[in-house]
């Protein structure tokens, strides 16, 4: 017999409330960096589904990391907010383009913490919440992306891109998602340099921070085994 909709809704809420979910946070992300970003280029059309796929990123995270009610409507009101914005952003207006890659900072960051903070919550270890560890790396990475954007659409000399004369605004914010992971990962190419102070100490604590993290996150985790049997 198939479930009537409220049974349907209530197992899907139940299913997010459970660790497993975080596999599919993670998963989002993972097609939204490796697989929507890539794809997105300058098109009108990809860098809209780009927003909305990432504004369900945020909502899939929000339903799986609380239980509030009030923080999942704030959630949705901030997803409805970067959505709009980002829907009338033609990379030309500043004043658009500041306040839509400061929503999205914000956006990343709050999902972020909330993620850690039931990554190293004191509970049992399990495959995933290794996962939604990933999961917080990830988004860290997009955040300082954005972060990276928003400093480059005030100082457009803040960063040293080799094809700057042929990259749109659109078309840049992929090259700060690519600077921003290669900095995460300390690996440091040099084909996308920070210029400015603002946009080196920016890089320093991201790169501080992709060393850093995995540190804590394998001390917590270890921590933790030692007082509770491991779980698959």
């Amino acid at each position: 017999m198939v479930p009537r909709p409220a049974r349907i809704v209530h197992n899907s809420f139940s299913y997010l409330r459970r660790d497993n979910s975080m596999s599919l946070l993670l998963g989002f992300l993972v097609l939204t960096v490796f697989v929507f970003y890539p794809l997105a280029g300058n098109q009108w059309l990809w860098l809209r589904l780009l927003a909305l796929f990432i504004s369900i990123n945020f909502i899939v995270g929000v339903m799986v990391l609380t239980q509030s009610r009030v923080k999942r409507v704030l959630g949705i009101l901030l997803t409805i907010a970067v959505l709009t914005l980002s829907f009338f952003d033609n990379g030309h207006n500043l004043v658009i383009r500041v306040l839509v890659q400061s929503l999205w900072i914000l956006y990343f960051l709050l999902l972020g913490v909330m993620l850690v903070q039931r990554v190293f919550s004191d509970d049992e270890v399990n495959v995933f919440r290794i996962q939604g560890a990933i999961a917080a790396y990830i988004l860290f990475g997009l955040m300082f992306s954005f972060i990276y954007m928003l400093i480059s659409a005030v100082d457009p000399m803040a960063f040293n891109l080799v094809d700057r004369l042929q990259t749109t605004p659109h078309q840049a914010g992929f090259h700060f998602v690519y600077f921003s992971f290669v900095t995460l990962c300390t690996l440091g190419y040099g084909d996308v340099t920070p210029v400015s102070n603002i946009a080196q100490s920016v890089a320093i604590l991201e790169a501080l921070f992709g060393i850093l993290f995995p540190a804590i996150l394998i001390a917590r985790l270890v921590g933790l085994a030692g007082s509770k049997k491991i779980t698959p």
